[in-house]
């Protein structure tokens, strides 16, 4: 009996609080518009934190997966990806890791379907998609004889792909041309298959001749699946304690001798894949949110403002209900009714908005941002919003109950303003406005930090003179397999680019200054050895050529 009655009087009380907005449209109308700028903005942050940090990889048991990373402070790597000899030695060693992985970005020549086409590819061992847990829809995955140096060449495809090619095709009939050398094409990857930030279109196989693998070759980054119950600390001791067991089971390599891996002092670095996912821009990300956060708290102030202006001229209706026998309950209710439905009203067309600028994120999205295919408004997100919205409006709806639930019957009197009361609502509309400042200075030096952080990362020195006069071709050579053709076209490409107006010099490079992607090894020099034993390194990437060029 209580409950129906109280679920009449709620329902009594959202019926009369509609009709009382409605009254006032431009006030519902600012107000609303209000709160949707600071939901929507808190919607749309949310739904790239979670895109980017908080949803879970679209593969099975991902906290499972880890990514294996070295750091090697005495060759001043604070992280590098892996050599083959590592790869074997975790395979074959580990105690704590199912299966273990190695794979790279690749980028390939695709010829005999028309125009040349350059292709993002992924390099991978044959254990990649058994760790991520990934079933070709059609065909078969890498077998460990796929990987073998001189066995036939196999590639598998994307859905996207293989619908480019037309999809009709029998798959044990479809053969590429791929940077010159035939493929045949063994699998397609189900629809919607994206493996971290990548964007590759198909894998081709790794090949590693393991008799002839020497401690050299750190190119290729790490991927393995924990076993059941196993821990990331323990895959950490693990693979400290496989480091030393690389220079036993392979020979160093014959430019570089023994000293250097032992000078490397090779430590573990395993994360979980999620962390690899979102990069390092976590902190940032979070920073942001909290930043927004505080946009709605001021738009929270800006409504309890007007609405407590607004119940100022409802004082004498407040007092009337109460003369006529309504309770402190039954007004609070009355006001927080309204509160609420503005809070939905701004959940709403927040969520609208939010939307719109989650689109225009993915659209503009940098190309440091990861996991952009992630974010979106799911039902997470609009929970999310659903939540922010209630307390929302809880928030400014507290500032009149406080005030006005309890309403003196003296207000029925044209005199009832008494001075004191004056000084009192303005003393709380005051409070109120030096909070909206408050928030707002936080948020003003806050932005004039991250402004002040950009500038100087713009202002960082690149180590090179005139950096916006510098530009950058990608070279592609199709069907030339012969090094000696490659290298004359190469050099006949060169010329021909330096004879292009306003091209000072030229010079071809197979990785850019501050390129993060490439391989890492040690450069010794002879006669020069470092007092202790450790080695310089360098980095050059096994991606395209690349010409430089520098304009007048």
């Amino acid at each position: 009996m209580f409950s129906s009655s109280l679920a009449s009087a709620l329902v009594r009380d959202v019926r009369f609080g509609a009709r009382q907005l409605r009254r006032s449209p431009g006030f519902f109308a600012a107000a609303t518009l209000t709160l949707a700028l600071g939901i929507g903005a808190n919607t749309a942050m949310f739904g790239v934190v979670h895109g980017v940090l908080l949803k879970p990889l679209p593969f099975a048991e991902p906290d499972r997966l880890v990514s294996i990373w070295s750091r090697a402070p005495g060759v001043g790597w604070d992280r590098v990806v892996l050599a083959p000899a590592q790869y074997f030695t975790y395979r074959e060693d580990s105690r704590v890791f199912e299966d273990v992985a190695v794979w790279s970005h690749a980028s390939v020549t695709v010829t005999g379907l028309g125009e040349p086409e350059r292709v993002r590819a992924l390099a991978v061992t044959e254990g990649f998609l058994s760790i991520l847990k990934v079933e070709p829809a059609l065909g078969r995955g890498f077998d460990s004889e796929d990987g073998l140096p001189g066995a036939p060449r196999r590639a598998i495809v994307t859905h996207g792909y293989w619908q480019r090619l037309g999809a009709t095709r029998a798959l044990a009939s479809l053969r590429l041309a791929i940077n010159g050398e035939p493929y045949e094409v063994i699998g397609v990857l189900p629809a919607g298959f994206r493996f971290l930030e990548t964007t590759a279109e198909m894998l081709v196989p790794l090949r590693f001749n393991r008799a002839a693998t020497t401690i050299q070759d750190f190119s290729y980054r790490g991927l393995a699946r924990l076993k059941p119950g196993a821990t990331l600390e323990q895959a950490q001791a693990d693979v400290a304690r496989m480091l030393p067991l690389v220079a036993e089971k392979f020979p160093p390599s014959p430019a570089l001798g023994t000293a250097w891996y032992r000078s490397a002092r090779m430590a573990p670095d395993v994360r979980r894949l999620s962390a690899e996912a979102s990069g390092e821009l976590g902190e940032v990300l979070w920073v942001l949110m909290g930043m927004i956060g505080l946009v709605l708290l001021i738009a929270c102030a800006n409504v309890a403002n007007l609405f407590l202006v607004r119940a100022e001229g409802r004082r004498q209706e407040l007092a009337v209900r109460a003369a006529l026998g309504a309770g402190r309950v039954s007004l609070s209710r009355t006001l927080l009714s309204e509160s609420l439905l503005l809070g939905l009203a701004g959940g709403v067309v927040g969520t609208l908005l939010a939307a719109g600028a989650v689109r225009l994120v993915r659209f503009t999205a940098p190309n440091a941002l990861p996991r952009v295919s992630d974010i979106g408004l799911d039902p997470v997100v609009l929970l999310f919003a659903a939540g922010l919205s209630v307390p929302a409006g809880l928030l400014f709806g507290t500032v009149p109950v406080v005030k006005f639930a309890s309403p003196r019957l003296s207000a029925l009197k044209d005199g009832g303003r008494a001075a004191s009361d004056a000084r009192n609502r303005h003393r709380t509309r005051s409070a109120l406005v030096v909070s909206e400042v408050a928030l707002a200075l936080v948020l003003l030096v806050s932005a004039g930090l991250m402004i002040r952080t950009f500038q100087a990362l713009r202002a960082v020195d690149p180590g090179f003179r005139q950096p916006s006069a510098l530009m950058t071709v990608t070279l592609s050579l199709s069907g030339v397999a012969d090094a000696e053709r490659v290298g004359r076209r190469h050099e006949e490409l060169v010329r021909r680019l330096e004879q292009v107006p306003g091209v000072q010099s030229i010079g071809l490079t197979s990785s850019l200054p501050l390129d993060p992607q490439g391989m890492s090894n040690p450069l010794l020099v002879e006669d020069f050895p470092r007092e202790d034993g450790a080695a310089p390194s360098r980095r050059a990437s096994r991606m395209n050529p690349l010409a430089a060029l520098r304009a007048d």
